[in-house]
């Protein structure tokens, strides 16, 4: 039981510490990825706001929370791997890839109703 709970928390425990050195180090010019994938250039911050400059002269204001990763980072989820779900999705089979052979039948609907 005691392993089952350290696989939980120390992980979680990492991450915020990530986020939160990730959110005191970024400044103004910075380019960053929101959680939510827009991309853009740190224009101000405003106590727990942040401005992004988004295209030219296009500004939009985002929660500081809502910063995921500064733009020269890898993105962690398209970084190869090919399995997301850790241990338990290693275990369970989640993250597992489509062949092949499904995707090249997917492709095959050329009227996009779904039926081949």
């Amino acid at each position: 039981m005691a392993a089952i709970v350290l696989l939980m928390i120390v992980p979680q425990r990492r991450q915020r510490k990530k986020q939160a050195e990730l959110m005191s180090a970024i400044g103004v010019g910075d380019e960053v990825v929101t959680i939510g994938g827009m991309h853009g250039v740190v224009n101000h911050i405003e106590g727990d706001d942040v401005h992004l400059e988004v295209d030219d002269d296009v500004v939009v204001k985002f929660s500081l929370g809502a910063v995921s990763r500064l733009a020269a980072e890898p993105d962690p989820k398209a970084a190869g791997s090919k399995s997301s779900g850790g241990i338990l999705g290693a275990l369970t089979g989640a993250g597992a890839s489509s062949s092949p052979d499904a995707d090249a039948d997917e492709s095959a609907d050329d009227d996009g109703d779904g039926n081949d």
